[in-house]
């Protein structure tokens, strides 16, 4: 592989712009490869299925309003201490 600097080494020094536009185009590729590879890579997407809403007898827990208010309080219950 000959290498770049081999190439121009006749030519002179290179202009600065020269390695700025070649520093651009290298990250420019590395970015457009990157992309391909993970569009090209990527999981392919599940179907979402659509949810039907079901008429009738409902499925949810009652509000407060529908149940009839708060259920009647508990009573406190005492457990025996265990020992270690």
């Amino acid at each position: 592989m000959i290498l770049y600097d081999t190439v121009f080494a006749a030519a002179g020094p290179m202009p600065q712009w020269v390695n700025i536009a070649l520093m651009a185009a290298a990250i420019l590729f590395a970015a457009i490869v990157a992309t391909f590879v993970a569009l090209a890579f990527r999981k392919k997407p599940k179907r979402k299925r659509k949810y039907h809403h079901r008429h009738g007898r409902k499925t949810h827990h009652p509000t407060l309003a529908e149940a009839g208010g708060l259920p009647p309080r508990r009573e406190e219950k005492t457990y025996p201490k265990l020992k270690p």
